[in-house]
């Protein structure tokens, strides 16, 4: 069983999306033009592998708006706890303190997206260069483990040192999208352009901070598949 949705207030933080327990997948087609009933009809009868990823996180209810992003900010309001007390954890090793009516994590994810086949990840290699605009490159082997031909988006995330601000827990600094036959093995490259890499401090100055940073891939904001680090040097924009 599934659901289409047309409207974006289907599902909005007024819902309490029961609905969602009764189907196996929800196909969003939000004003998908004059050809969208030809796309949801190959989506729907397997012809055409979805591969969209949503480009940002759908909260369970309107209690989770404007929820702070950071663990530092979560600590604060009381959603992130360093404790045992909380009763679910993250790839990260986070532990949340749930509402009193529902989850602390959100319904879907930053990055989320279902496909028709399962993948593996193996191998993360993250070498610097010698480009100061594309400081980084980023390597991993992805292997489609199912039984269908299928697409899967490769998510690169970095996270970054202990800073005199607050920066986010971590970011999305590179995708990549490949076609993989079933039992098909590649190996997936990416390079990190420095703006993806770089922060405004708080003179708004642009900079890349020496530290160490953990780099993290996998098929979603939430799945960290594989972990690596890599120690950066202090680079300014004006380098660049």
């Amino acid at each position: 069983m599934y659901v289409l949705c047309l409207r974006s207030s289907f599902f909005s933080c007024s819902c309490s999306n029961e609905v969602l327990d009764m189907v196996d997948f929800l196909l969003i087609a939000w004003r998908s033009g004059q050809m969208g009933a030809h796309a949801i009809v190959d989506a729907l009868l397997g012809i055409a592998e979805p591969s969209g990823r949503l480009a940002q996180g759908w909260p369970r209810n309107v209690g989770q708006v404007n929820g702070a992003a950071s663990p530092w900010l979560q600590q604060i309001r009381g959603k992130w706890l360093a404790n045992a007390r909380g009763t679910v954890v993250d790839p990260d090793g986070r532990r949340y303190d749930d509402y009193i009516q529902s989850p602390a994590t959100p319904l879907f994810p930053f990055g989320f997206g279902l496909s028709l086949s399962e993948f593996k990840y193996d191998n993360l290699v993250v070498q610097k260069t010698s480009n100061t605009s594309r400081p980084l490159m980023v390597t991993v082997d992805v292997t489609n483990t199912g039984k269908r031909d299928a697409i899967e988006v490769v998510q690169f995330y970095i996270q970054d040192p202990v800073l005199p601000w607050v920066p986010y827990w971590k970011r999305l600094i590179a995708f990549e999208k490949v076609f993989l036959k079933s039992g098909e093995k590649e190996t997936v490259q990416s390079y990190v352009e420095y703006r993806d890499l770089a922060l405004h401090d708080a003179n708004a100055k642009q900079s890349i901070l020496p530290g160490e940073y953990t780099v993290r891939v996998g098929n979603c904001s939430n799945t960290d598949v594989l972990t690596a680090t890599i120690t950066l040097s202090s680079l300014d924009f004006s380098e660049v």
